[in-house]
């Protein structure tokens, strides 16, 4: 006797072609649904550009600009309910849903796209609205999507034990199961919609969204397995099936091809006139950098290039710029010499470089942004990694943690020290008893349900060096004894995101870090600071019409902290080479100087979109207690699209921030001192050439206002009498990353210059440099293989040159007669990159190895400027040679 019952079978299918049975796509900035011909397609607009065009079964229509960076992942699947009546008549049916979610990833809507008649209908559409996925990201940030999700009910039979055959029927064939799973290897990535085939039964089905198959009914004896899909590598296996029991088989099976690409496109609002973001991919493999995130900034127009030993952001010329960690102010975004930066790469998930006119929601600076967005701890099981490369060795492990929940754990350190200590000669002049070392780590938790997210992040880092000067250089004889220097920071971030309908969101965030930093030269030159800063932000955001959002915050710091010094200048100030003190050459020592403000802030931004026309009129108030200073900063962002490919984009704004608080301390600077403000303008246009090409071209000029610089009175240390101004244009021509290649042309000209005095001649910034080419192109030759390249040309940076040395007879050595400040210039920087990557793929893990080689050519680039004991001669100082760097990854 066969009995019968009912099977519902789901399919969801995330930026992949089609199989032999229907499946749903996300694709374009809205979805795709491919039926039995594989070459029919339906397109649907994305809940988050609705309005953008629609579409039949021809091609898609091209919505916005913008580029799905993550689709929506199943994390809760409720089967339907098969309608009773259907199932007792062996009624099959196909019923196709829209579905709507949120930027939580929560399904907010549902309806029938085909039907499959109303008990099929109801049912499927009251189980998918119990779905619950991770949210979509469109540019890296959360959005809502539509998508098609498929139903399919089908009366499955199910043998039961049969009843004894009569004497003289014939014998039945003996039946057993056969399940399995399919993986990929390395990864251990579930396999969805992949086709099973028992080829000498004729039996065939499909994996489900865990990768799972199973075969109820299969004749005893050898099953000849066949998997076969374009992306992956036919696998063919002959199983044994036992009578009356279930053989289950596991397969990994190797990525060899490419899945197809798409280029999504989907209205997102730009904030900014230029904003750049980079994914993790596009990251992790860029020749030069290690696969360090940060250090790829100085590789996008408007940054520019740090010299090495340097870890500073210095964005369009000048001004502070800041890193953030999600919009949270990080403490140091580098480990000293700018090797690393100062959070692991793994837990990044993109990066956003705004060199100018930022959004209202950032403040206290007037040079740029950098936002380090973190990705979410995966929750599809235990996955991590060790590496190490030439600098250091490095693990994390993720996985889930409880039943919303999922967790992070990553730390890395660097064995300079120990390689240091093993080659440095004896005679060397310089004995470490600490040789420079850095370690960090980082704990990232996340819980989500519903309409809540919460994320919390512990962080430290360290970076050491303890060294004995016993020869002295010889243009400083004066230098030796005891060195030492330490910085680290300890802190953590919290925060929690609320959305309480379609059209209101709610974020908070508080974070806190104390960073203590000491250093010391001989027995006549100290330093201790210890920073204690408290960070709070919150912010809501109502959609008052179609057209029109509001957003309202608050962001507000105090900062408390002291200062002991010994025979010091003051902080360096910029024009001086970076060597701290004032212009009259005056040291100073404190002891215990305590310093404490507050900064409580207020922004608003509106987003009003009228026809092709988007305006963003914003305002921020910030009170600096600590030169008891309010300040009003409007902000105004204009972008305009001529068509689906061409964008002018404009802006606006005033930006203020507070001098180092050493400057304004009492008894150390001047308590008088006012804000540093600039005003940036900026004037652009974009470009989409290809699907995968876009060109990005803005022109911009910043003016700075009441610039700190030392003060020609002894009594006052500093004034804000200096001012400035930079402009220039900037090129970004970039080819997006497809299933094979990546790539970008960057291209800065500009001027920085600035007046230490009213009525003053101007001189160039520390870091003006006219022209800054950077070309990158990356080609996977196959999926586990691939090659970049790196080439730059800076031109030098400024300098003050030393005319001359006068006799002091008091010391017994001579001190330097400076010439201009900045008045010359080195000479041009220019280097290529190479990096190979080869990746191993086993059943549960992958091997990946790379061979990042810097300075190919080993061209001996001039970093600095070195003299004699009596300066009457100099050498250039050349930057790194020719450096191979080895690295190794096991991953799983």
């Amino acid at each position: 006797m066969i009995e019968r019952q009912g099977q519902v079978r789901a399919s969801l299918r995330i930026a992949r072609r089609a199989t032999r049975w229907g499946v749903a796509a996300v694709l374009s900035g809205g979805v795709f649904a491919a039926t039995e011909t594989e070459d029919r397609w339906s397109f649907f607009r994305s809940a988050q550009a609705q309005g953008a065009g629609g579409g039949g079964d021809g091609a898609p229509t091209e919505a916005a600009p913008g580029k799905l960076t993550k689709p929506p992942e199943l994390l809760k699947f409720v089967e339907a309910v098969y309608p009773p009546e259907a199932l007792a008549a062996e009624q099959d049916a196909r019923v196709v849903l829209s579905l709507v979610l949120d930027d939580t990833g929560a399904v907010i809507e549902g309806s029938v796209s085909e039907t499959g008649g109303a008990a099929f209908d109801e049912a499927a559409l009251a189980a998918c609205l119990q779905f619950e996925f991770s949210p979509a990201e469109i540019d890296g940030k959360p959005a809502s999507v539509e998508m098609l999700y498929e139903y399919i009910f089908k009366p499955e039979k199910k043998v039961v034990e049969p009843e004894p055959p009569p004497p003289d029927a014939p014998p039945a064939v003996p039946m057993g199961a056969l399940v399995g799973t399919l993986l990929e290897a390395g990864t251990r990535k579930p396999l969805a919609g992949i086709r099973v085939v028992i080829e000498n039964h004729q039996l065939e089905t499909f994996t489900d969204e865990k990768g799972g198959f199973g075969f109820a009914a299969v004749p005893a004896g050898p099953a000849d397995l066949l998997v076969e899909d374009p992306i992956y590598e036919v696998l063919v296996d002959r199983e044994t099936v036992v009578e009356n029991q279930e053989t289950r088989v596991s397969y990994y099976v190797e990525k060899t091809g490419f899945e197809n690409t798409a280029v999504v496109r989907a209205k997102r609002p730009e904030k900014e006139v230029t904003r750049r973001t980079l994914d993790i991919q596009e990251i992790r493999t860029l020749p030069g950098t290690n696969g360090d995130a940060l250090k790829v900034i100085q590789n996008l127009p408007g940054a520019a290039r740090i010299p090495f030993g340097g870890g500073a952001l210095v964005l369009r010329g000048g001004g502070q710029s800041q890193a953030y960690i999600d919009t949270m102010p990080i403490p140091a975004a580098f480990h000293f010499g700018g090797l690393r930066s100062t959070i692991a790469s793994a837990l990044i998930e993109s990066i956003d470089l705004t060199p100018g006119n930022f959004d209202a929601e950032f403040g206290r600076i007037n040079g740029g942004v950098v936002d380090v967005r973190l990705r979410a701890p995966r929750k599809d099981g235990i996955h991590g990694y060790v590496e190490a490369d030439i600098f250091d060795a490095g693990a994390l492990i993720e996985g889930p943690l409880g039943e919303n929940g999922s967790i992070a754990v990553a730390a890395r350190r660097s064995y300079i020290d120990f390689i240091l200590n093993a080659v440095l000669p004896d005679d060397a002049g310089i004995q470490f008893s600490t040789a420079p070392r850095y370690y960090d780590a980082q704990v990232l938790y996340e819980w989500k349900k519903g309409r809540d997210r919460v994320r919390a992040l512990a962080y430290m880092s360290n970076d050491k060096i303890v060294a004995t000067i016993e020869e002295p250089p010889e243009d400083n004889p004066t230098i030796r004894g005891d060195a030492s220097f330490e910085v680290s920071f300890i802190g953590t971030n919290l925060n929690w995101a609320h959305r309480f309908s379609d059209a209101t969101s709610h974020e908070s965030s508080l974070a806190f870090y104390v960073q203590p930093v000491e250093a010391k030269l001989g027995a006549n030159l100290g330093l201790i600071i210890d920073t204690y800063v408290f960070t709070l932000r919150d912010k809501v955001s109502h959609k008052i019409l179609d057209n029109l959002e509001l957003t309202v915050g608050t962001d507000t710091e105090l900062q408390l902290g002291s200062v002991s010094a010994q025979g010091i200048g003051g902080p360096p100030v910029e024009g001086d080479g970076g060597g701290g003190g004032n212009s009259n050459g005056t040291t100073k020592t404190v002891d215990d100087l305590t310093i404490q403000f507050v900064t409580p802030s207020l922004w608003a931004r509106a987003e009003w979109k009228v026809g092709q026309l988007t305006l963003l009129p914003a305002l921020r108030f910030d009170y600096f207690s600590i030169v008891d200073q309010p300040v009003l900063q409007p902000r105004l962002t204009a972008r305009y699209e001529l068509n689906d490919k061409t964008a002018i984009k404009a802006g606006a704004g005033m930006y203020a921030q507070q001098a180092n608080a050493a400057f304004v301390a009492e008894g150390f600077g001047n308590p008088d001192l006012k804000l540093e403000t600039s005003t940036h303008y900026s004037l652009g246009a974009s470009r989409t050439l290809t699907d995968a090409i876009t060109l990005d071209v803005t022109g911009f000029y910043k003016d700075f206002f009441n610039l700190v610089r030392p003060a020609d009175n002894p009594d006052l240390a500093y004034d804000n009498t200096g001012d400035g101004r930079a402009y220039g244009v900037e090129v970004l021509l970039r080819h997006a990353l497809t299933e094979r290649f990546y790539g970008w042309l960057a291209y800065t000209l500009m001027r920085s210059e600035r007046r230490d005095a009213p009525g003053a001649e101007y001189r160039v910034f520390d870091f003006d440099q006219t022209h800054n080419l950077v070309v990158i192109g990356q080609y996977k030759f196959t999926p586990t293989f691939q090659v970049g390249v790196r080439f730059r040309y800076v031109t030098g940076n400024p300098t003050t040159p030393v005319v001359g040395g006068i006799y002091n007879s008091d010391s017994g050595t001579y001190d330097p007669r400076n010439g201009g400040v900045n008045s010359a210039r080195l000479d041009a920087f220019h280097q290529l990159d190479i990096r190979v990557d080869k990746m191993w793929n086993f059943d549960t893990w992958q091997l990946v190895t790379y061979l990042d080689v810097q300075n190919v050519y080993n061209r001996a680039n001039p970093e600095g400027v070195s003299y004699n004991f009596d300066f009457s001669q100099q050498q250039n100082q050349a930057g790194l040679p020719i450096i191979p760097s080895i690295g190794l990854r096991g991953q799983f």
